[in-house]
């Protein structure tokens, strides 16, 4: 673009650029606390939380705003960008909640064998490993 491109183009879209880049500076600092946190809670266990939180404020915190704005013909990009960058604002604070509340601790990912369970599964796994022996062509 920039090769054929007048000077004067570049002028004109300063303003924006700046604008978008400021919110990129923001939007990193708290979408790198949702990449954290989000996925150190999710690989805990609490999935559900995770899964509720992210949808209702996505329909929350960005689409019904931006939905009403462009119902109303006031929608600019600066208010999409804003509430796209209050969306991740507040899954980063929230993920950080969560996680510092340490709910997440409690959660069992891995279920506990039962009574016996770990013998019947080791004598299955013994005389599994026989018959593969026995038949295999390579014994």
């Amino acid at each position: 673009y920039a090769a054929f491109a007048e000077i004067e183009s570049f002028a004109e879209l300063r303003p924006t650029v700046v604008m978008l880049l400021r919110f990129v500076v923001l939007y990193s600092f708290f979408d790198a606390m949702l990449i954290v946190f989000g996925a150190s809670i999710r690989g805990a266990g609490d999935t559900k939380f995770s899964m509720l939180f992210s949808f209702f404020a996505g329909w929350l915190l960005m689409v019904l705003p931006v939905w009403l704005a462009s119902r109303a013909g006031v929608l600019s990009l600066q208010f999409a960008w804003w509430t796209v960058t209050l969306y991740i604002m507040v899954l980063g604070l929230g993920f950080l909640a969560r996680f510092m509340s340490g709910r997440w601790k409690t959660m069992s990912v891995i279920e506990q064998e039962a009574e016996g369970e770990g013998e019947r599964r080791s004598e299955e796994r013994r005389v599994g490993k026989e018959c593969r022996s026995r038949w295999s062509p390579y014994h």
